[in-house]
């Protein structure tokens, strides 16, 4: 017997049944509030299902992970349908016209006064939404402290810093350790400022620090447990 094939249409259907008259008691009382953390783990299984396919191939557990992450896109969207705040529909629009405004240059490579940088594109949303009266584009508290302060960097010290000067100032932190007698909370604070210069050292030389850290880690477990094998 051939398997039915489920359209994007049949899915979204699937989600409004999920929160119906008759659908799932759990779907049902779920809130963007209350689902904050299902998104944020669920997009970190979607990076771990990336790496693995990377590394094994295993395409199954990647379209399974990304399936789930798509799961509270639309759970959201159907939310916001019932309280009548956008629908998917809206999500899908804003996000198309984005997408073409923000790449000129493969939607419109035939108006030269239409190509313009990615920064510049994106300092004139930002005035566009001062001028709707809508809030600026903030970073979020929820990104991890890593990814954070790399946002944080290019948002509020804008300024070059070459990788000598990014590493000068972690090396002063460092030596700080060894000269001074400092109590936790002292100690707490300059490894948050080494943690952030770290993160703008990463940056001068086109490294991402969270993966970086992540692969560190990911390596240091990996040669425990093979230590570990009897």
């Amino acid at each position: 017997m051939e398997q039915k094939r489920y359209t994007f249409e049949d899915f979204c259907e699937i989600v409004a049944s999920l929160r119906g008259e008759h659908g799932c008691p759990w779907d049902k009382a779920q809130t963007h509030e209350s689902l904050e953390r299902y998104l944020i783990e669920e997009t970190y299984e979607a990076v771990e299902g990336i790496r693995r396919f990377s590394e094994t191939g295993d395409a199954d557990n990647l379209r399974e992970e990304l399936g789930d992450v798509l799961f509270q896109v639309v759970l959201h969207a159907q939310i916001a349908r019932e309280e009548g705040v956008f629908t998917l529909d809206d999500v899908v629009q804003e996000v198309s016209e984005k997408m073409i405004r923000r790449h000129p240059h493969v939607f419109a490579p035939e108006d030269p006064a239409k190509i313009r940088s990615w920064d510049e594109i994106k300092r004139q949303e930002k005035e566009g939404r001062r001028k709707m009266g809508k809030a600026p584009e903030e970073i979020p508290a929820a990104f991890p402290a890593l990814i954070r302060a790399v946002k944080a960097q290019k948002k509020l010290e804008p300024e070059t810093v070459t990788a000598a000067e990014a590493a000068g100032r972690a090396r002063r932190l460092l030596e700080a350790f060894d000269q001074d007698a400092v109590s936790p909370e002292d100690a707490e604070k300059r490894i948050g400022d080494l943690l952030y210069e770290i993160c703008r050292l990463s940056g001068t030389v086109g490294v991402y620090p969270e993966k970086a850290l992540a692969d560190t880690v990911e390596e240091k477990i990996r040669r425990r447990n093979i230590c570990e094998i009897p």
